[in-house]
């Protein structure tokens, strides 16, 4: 019997699910800052933190600026 991805992860315990996707989400923001610095050569750290927050929150993330 072949195992799909899915149910390996049916079988996993809770914690290891979401350790599995913290995993996952931190690797692709990861990803998304070197694109972005790579994209955005003259932003500076502020600037790619907001780019990040709004790529991962949407409109949500001006909560995290003042002024926004």
């Amino acid at each position: 019997m072949e195992l799909t991805q899915y149910d390996l992860y049916k079988k996993m315990p809770p914690y290891r699910r979401v350790s599995i996707g913290c995993q996952l989400h931190d690797f692709a923001y990861r990803r998304l800052e070197v694109f972005l610095r790579k994209q955005m050569k003259d932003a500076t750290d502020e600037m790619i933190k907001r780019e990040l927050l709004k790529r991962f929150l949407g409109e949500s993330a001006g909560i995290f600026f003042e002024g926004a």
